[in-house]
């Protein structure tokens, strides 16, 4: 529902409904920069940026995470998805978080103090970067449904898989043969 930028003029979608018919982009009196488009494919290197977390340290991707596989989570305490896959990155991340996996949560809740109080409750140890006043890495890697994930080789920058392919069991042996490749 933001305006977007092609080749210099500013787009919003008109229209939109419960059924998609009848979507249309339409010319916007607004005016925003226009975004680099990143491929997000597995193979493809991951959108860089840097963000602060919720406990006031910068996080940087690829930089801080080399050496590392990271899931980026992006997620919301009001997601029941996004929270029914919780215990499952909390399982890969007890098991490989010594072999060099980690996890960075990107929440966009409404209200900070839930997710505090969320991850407190719910013991989850990795940090969490709070993206809801800018949306900015919802929109760099152009989030439209969650949970959203992406599991980047902080080594090479890539993206070595995303989303159906790291839910359902799928993550944990991902993680070993990464681990295994890595000689870890």
């Amino acid at each position: 529902r933001e305006p977007f930028n092609v080749d210099g003029e500013t787009f919003e979608l008109a229209g939109l409904g419960p059924s998609g018919k009848g979507v249309r982009a339409v010319k916007s009196q607004k005016s925003v920069p226009e975004q680099p488009i990143t491929d997000l494919t597995p193979g493809s290197p991951a959108a860089s940026f840097e963000a602060v977390d919720l406990d006031g340290k910068a996080r940087r991707l690829p930089g801080d995470y080399r050496g590392k596989v990271v899931l980026l989570d992006f997620w919301g305490v009001w997601c029941g998805w996004c929270v029914k896959e919780i215990p499952t990155i909390k399982k890969a991340y007890d098991r490989f978080h010594e072999k060099g996996f980690e996890v960075l949560g990107i929440d966009t809740d409404k209200d900070e103090a839930t997710v505090r109080d969320f991850i407190r409750s719910k013991g989850v140890p990795w940090p969490q970067v709070y993206d809801t006043k800018t949306r900015a890495l919802t929109s760099l890697y152009r989030v439209s449904s969650f949970p959203t994930l992406y599991l980047v080789d902080g080594d090479t920058g890539k993206i070595i898989a995303k989303n159906e392919e790291l839910r359902s069991g799928k993550l944990e042996p991902l993680l070993e043969d990464w681990m295994r490749k890595k000689g870890r």
